[in-house]
């Protein structure tokens, strides 16, 4: 799922394009700025090739995948995978 500021997009587009997604392969975890997963959204991937740690994502990558603040309110995390929310 992604919705990146849809609403402040008045609703236009001009062209989507729709391809397979398997979570199963390389998960993704939304983060909403809404509650119940709604509003402005952001979409991370987890990197096979990231160490055992997983994938880390600072603030500039987090802004430049989509996110318009430092504020989440809801999370999408794909089964079997989990997500770790740090502050500053």
């Amino acid at each position: 799922m992604r919705n990146y500021a849809i609403r402040f997009l008045n609703s236009h587009a001009s062209s989507a394009i729709l391809g397979p997604y398997d979570p199963q392969e390389v998960g993704a975890v939304t983060l909403f700025e809404d509650v119940d997963c709604s509003g402005a959204s952001a979409r991370f991937y987890w990197n096979p090739a990231s160490l055992e740690n997983g994938t880390f994502y600072n603030f500039e990558d987090m802004v430049y995948g989509g996110m318009r603040n430092n504020e989440v309110t809801s999370v999408m995390v794909p089964k079997g995978y989990a997500v770790k929310l740090y502050d500053n």
